[in-house]
């Protein structure tokens, strides 16, 4: 009885290694010590060619309008088009797809232009930079965005908003969903970079604030970074150090 059982058993593993599928016999090969895992070479094949290519959308300002001795003045470029652009340059297309919007300084139309963005590419991106401009030449990186507008300052439709909430019953503020780790960068880099909880009330926040609730509900990863403004001289390099952050952090 205890002979029969063991041959049993023995039958049992054996055919464990085996599938029968129509009439053949398919084994699987084990892979001996430090042998790589066997694959059909059609499926190697298969996993080469399809590569996944990282979707990002940077979405810059244009020109705003400064207000001097009550004169309206306006200004020809604004320094997050230039680092968007510069951006474009530091990317392999064979890994990353980058698309620009440009967006309008004005409160009610950013988000807007922002979701046309997004809707015209019927597809969904990994990643949705803003990019803003301010007075230091570095590379502001926002950690959140506030319901709340206060600014003196009228956008370029001449709209003023103080102490105005966009939502309101809305959240007081979202936490920025990609906040990239700089620590690994060289130390002339890293001084570049500068981490903030304070955005400012203007179109910048108040654009944040609007794509953060709209994207809320998806996967799709959301930062905002002001940069230096028009009187500095580094945009090619805040453009590269940015590039740096997205592909390491991403």
């Amino acid at each position: 009885m205890k002979f029969n059982l063991l041959i049993y058993l023995k039958i049992f593993l054996v055919s464990q290694f085996s599938i029968y599928s129509q009439g053949y016999t398919y084994s699987f090969p084990i892979p001996l010590e430090n042998e790589d895992i066997y694959f059909p070479k059609n499926m190697q094949d298969q996993n080469r060619s399809e590569v996944t290519k990282k979707r990002i959308l940077v979405t810059y300002f244009g020109p705003y309008f400064k207000i001097k001795d009550k004169v309206v003045l306006p200004v020809d470029e604004n320094a997050s088009k230039i680092v968007a652009n510069g951006l474009t340059e530091h990317f392999n297309n064979e890994l990353y797809q980058v698309d620009l919007c440009a967006l309008d300084t004005e409160y009610f139309v950013s988000t807007k232009q922002a979701k046309d963005c997004l809707k015209s590419k019927n597809y969904n991106y990994d990643l949705i930079i803003g990019l803003g401009q301010y007075h230091k030449c570095n590379l502001k990186v926002e950690e959140y965005v506030y319901n709340k507008d206060s600014s003196k300052a009228p956008d370029n439709a001449g709209v003023i908003r103080r102490r105005k909430n966009q939502r309101k019953w809305g959240k007081r503020k979202y936490k920025v969903s990609f906040i990239p780790d700089s620590s690994y960068l060289e130390e002339v880099d890293q001084e570049l970079v500068v981490e903030s909880t304070n955005p400012g009330r203007y179109v910048c926040n108040h654009y944040g604030y609007g794509i953060s609730r709209y994207l809320r509900e998806t996967k799709t990863k959301f930062s905002f970074v002001h940069v230096g403004n028009m009187e500095c001289e580094n945009h090619s390099e805040l453009s590269r150090v940015l590039s740096e952050l997205i592909k390491y952090n991403l």
